[in-house]
This record gives C-alpha cells, structure tokens and sequence, in this order.
C-alpha cells in the first residue's frame, strides 16, 4: 500500500510540473502577440481566443562523433637471438690399477665347553578363594520432568501508519562559481647534500692461545652377570560373567507440532482513482499598456486550455490470506532402549611367569682421563678508526607560482515539492504463540549396584632350586693371513672440447595494432522551430 501511495504522489508532482511549464512556454506569447495585432489592425474581437500552433522544420546538421580506428605502428623490440660457441673444460676421469696387498685379520673359533649352572624353578599350587563382586542390576524408575508447550494467544497491538502528504515549500540554494587566479608564494624546499664524517668502531679480531685440558677418553670392558629371567606360560581358565545385553522397545506416543494455517483477513488499500481534467487558464497581459487588445480596445481576456491530474484517493477493502501458527497433537512411534542381565562362559587366558637363571657378557664403557694441549682462537675487541658520508638536507626558499581557483557564492530560490508523512494510529489483533511449562512423566533406565559373592580358584607360584649341567660356546682368536687383489682409481685430467648456446640481444624493427580515437564527422537531422502566421494575414 504505501509503494501505490508514492506512485501516486509522483504522478501528481509530474503533472503539477508539466502544468507549470506548459503555461510559462514562449509558443502562447508568441501567438498572443500575433492575433492582437491582426484584430487591432482589422478592429474586430474574433481573433483575440485564436493562438498560432508552432510550427517545425528539418534541418540537417553536420557533427563530429569519436571513431575507434586500428592504426599500424613500428616499434623498436629486443628479441633474443641464440647463438652456438665452443669452450675448453677440464674433465676429471677415474682410471682403475689393480694392487696385491696382504691382509692380517683375527679369526673367533668357536670352543664347547660345560658348567653347573643353579636355577629356580616355580611350581603351581592352586587353592580356592571367596570374593565379593559388585554387579549392576538395571530397574525402570518413573520420574516428573517439566516441559515447555506452544500455545495461541489473541493480543490486540496498536500501530502507526505513515500516510502521505504532498506540499510545496521555498528552497533557498547556494551555487558556487569557480574563479581562477594566479598566486605567487614562497615555498622552502629541502636540497640534498652529503657530508664526510669520522668515527669509531669496534673490530673482532682472532688470536691464538695454547691451553691444556683434561679429555675423558672412553676405553670398553667385559664383565659377566648373572640374572633372573621369567617366561610366560599362559593357561586358558573358564569364567561366568554377568553382561547387561541392550534390545529395542517400539513404544507409541503424541507429540505437539506447530502448523501454517492460512486465514483470511480483510485490509484497506489506497488507490489513486483521478483522471486528466481540462482547465482554462487566463494569458498573460501586454507588455505595452498592460491590456489584452491593442490600446484597449478589446475586452475579452484570452484564455488558453490545459489537461491537469487531478488525484482522486480512495480506500478500498482486499482481502489477505496470511498464515497463522496453530499447534496440533501429532501420534508418533519411538524407539527405547533397555537392557538385560545374561550369564555367559568367558575362555580367559591367564598368564604364569617361570624363572630361570641366566648368565652374560656385559660390555660397559670406563672414562679414562688423560692430558691434551691444544690451540684456541680467541676473539678480541680492537677500535678502529674509519670514514663515512652522511646524506644531509639544507633548507632553501623559492618562488613558486599557482593557479588558486576560488568559488564565489551566488544564492538562488526555486519551489520544491515534497512529501510529508503524517502519523496514523490504528489497531489489530494479533495472533501470538506463548510457551507454557506443562508437567509429564516418563521412565528411566537405571543401573543399581548389588554385592555378590563369587568363589575363584587362585593359583599361586612356589619357588624351588635346582642344578643342571649347561654346555656353551666360548669365541678363541686366531690370527691368519690373507693375499687379495684391490682396484684403485686414479684420479686423470682431460680436457675436451663443449659446445654451449649463448642468447645475444637484437633490436628490430615491428609493426603493432594500435587503437586510436578519431572524430569522424556525421549528418544528422533535427527539428527547427519557425515562427508562424495567423488568421489575420501577420
């Protein structure tokens, strides 16, 4: 409703305007003037209402209209030409030599021999125990929660309605003239320079120093341990074990959804109804004597008929679907999870360790100190005196001319019409969905603990010494000697030629598309007003 009322508005102010410069326009005057001095000069009044129509003729006028054109130019472009040459490089190649050399390498040979060995075996010995579990046992509990519910609720709200207004006010603006003028003003401009300085600096410098320190160097020895080694020996024991086994319950119940209703409502629209209405509108007087006929002499007041707008507003009733929320209760099905106690045999493997005596080498390293000197470069501060520029700016005054431009203020007065909107209360119902809280039931799954007694079978390990005969192997060296070829390379310069591309730089000449814009002139055909002539042979 409010965009057809500022249609409405608009179309009135483009017909007031158009209304406007209809009866300010040169044609009437014009005409005017002719038909007062064709009934002055005939004495008669039938020729004062008459005005002359404008008339127009075709005139060809030559213009200039801007022309893209592709124009062909040369251009000097680098372009890189490849070009072959040859270099001499040293190439290194590997010549091989073969050389008899004797090596003398020590040899483990393996030597079996027997000792006691002392070990501890574990016996099982098996024995029944009571003990005291805690099992959960699942029980339903109802329990009370609250919940919140939509319900509809009809509340009246009074509200403001913009209504347009159309009206017609003074403006006063101010238009700014641009005036140019030359000014002179002195301007300091800073002029680089530079200036030599000297100052001082420190400069690190390496010494050589001799010291004597102590190095740890690692030296490795052999000593044998003996130690308690455990194997695992897993049995497979069989045990009753209480498992909770969920399934799934299909249960039916309501829940509230909130639907779009469509409800038809009665509004009221306003709607510009007016028409184009012919009016009679008096000309202006003469610009002589201030009469409408020559010296006086007739008495009608010439009048000239115009088409106005004239608005017509009416308010007229529509009916609006519009969607209104409303809650339904709705059957649904859901799914609950419970659960069941099941007693199942569980196959568990238990583990048992079994010692056993075992002996080894064990290398370990011992730090050995020992006295070494060697030489450390030492880093010294030494000043040193050294020369620098420093880039420095000097402050000079110039003249400088500019060309200031400088708007002069010119005031002005034109009519505006504007739309004002004016405040309306009105009042409607309204539809409104309040949440309300609502107490319900519901059931719970929940786990209670419950101490029960289980009787186990526990075994337990027993320790016991025995002795065994162990045979093992102990590594003896034996030194030998061996004659074996080896292959040397030799290290050979060779020089040889290579051949290689270098890009060398041209200048030629090429021809490109450039776009330039030129004014081509054209001939058109436009409409010339020409003075008319009237009734009275003028």
């Amino acid at each position: 409703m409010r965009r057809q009322l500022c249609i409405a508005t608009a179309l009135v102010a483009l017909a007031s305007l158009a209304s406007t410069l209809y009866a300010a326009t040169p044609a009437t005057s014009v005409g005017f003037r002719h038909a007062r001095a064709g009934c002055a000069k005939a004495g008669c009044d039938c020729c004062i209402a008459k005005t002359c129509a404008p008339q127009y003729q075709l005139v060809e006028k030559t213009i200039l209209v801007p022309q893209w054109v592709t124009e062909m130019r040369k251009i000097n472009v680098t372009q890189y030409v490849t070009e072959a040459r040859e270099k001499t490089v040293t190439c290194y190649q590997q010549v091989p030599e073969t050389k008899t050399v004797v090596n003398t390498y020590t040899v483990m040979v393996p030597e079996q021999r027997t000792r006691t060995v002392a070990y501890t075996v574990a016996k099982p010995v098996q024995r029944t125990i009571e003990e005291k579990i805690t099992v959960m046992v699942p029980t339903v509990e109802t329990r009370v929660g609250t919940r919140n519910v939509a319900r509809t609720v009809s509340e009246e709200r009074t509200y403001t309605v913009q209504v347009p207004e159309t009206r017609v006010r003074k403006e006063t603006y101010v238009v700014h003239k641009p005036v140019n003028e030359t000014v002179t003003r002195q301007v300091t401009v800073m002029v680089p320079g530079s200036e030599t300085r000297t100052g001082t600096r420190q400069v690190m410098k390496c010494v050589a120093e001799e010291q004597t320190i102590t190095v740890q160097v690692p030296e490795t020895r052999v000593r044998q341990q003996t130690y308690t080694a455990y194997k695992p020996v897993y049995e497979t024991v069989t045990q009753n074990v209480t498992v909770m086994v969920p399934y799934y319950e299909q249960r039916q119940g309501t829940r509230q959804v909130c639907q779009m209703v469509p409800v038809v409502e009665q509004r009221s629209v306003c709607v510009d109804q007016g028409g184009w209405a012919c009016q009679q509108v008096p000309c202006a007087p003469c610009r002589g004597c201030g009469g409408y006929a020559g010296c006086g002499q007739c008495a009608a007041v010439p009048v000239v008929t115009r088409q106005v707008w004239v608005p017509k507003y009416v308010y007229k009733p529509v009916s609006v679907t519009a969607y209104r929320p409303q809650v339904v209760n709705v059957p649904c099905t859901y799914t609950v999870q419970l659960c069941r106690p099941e007693t199942r045999q569980v196959q568990q493997a238990v583990c048992k360790m079994v010692a056993e005596q075992r002996t080894c080498e064990q290398p370990y390293c011992v730090l050995v100190p020992q006295q070494r000197t060697v030489t450390v470069q030492k880093q010294v501060c030494v000043p040193e005196q050294f020369t620098y520029t420093v880039p420095v700016c000097r402050p000079e005054t110039r003249d400088v001319q500019e060309t200031v431009c400088r708007l002069v203020a010119e005031e002005r007065t034109r009519d505006v019409p504007y739309c004002v909107m004016v405040p309306e209360q009105r009042t409607c119902t309204v539809q409104k969905v309040v949440c309300v809280p609502e107490q319900f039931e519901y059931q719970v799954n929940v786990c209670r603990p419950e101490v029960r007694t289980v009787n186990r079978t526990v075994t337990e390990m027993v320790c016991e010494q025995r002795t065994r005969e162990v045979p093992y192997c102990v590594m003896v060296p034996e030194q030998r000697t061996c004659e074996r070829q080896v292959t040397v390379c030799k290290t050979v310069a060779v020089e040889k030629q290579v051949a290689y591309n270098v890009c060398v730089p041209v200048q030629i000449e090429k021809e490109v598309p450039v776009r330039v814009c030129q004014m081509v002139p054209k001939t058109i055909v436009c409409k010339v007003c020409i003075p008319c002539k009237g009734d009275c042979g003028q």
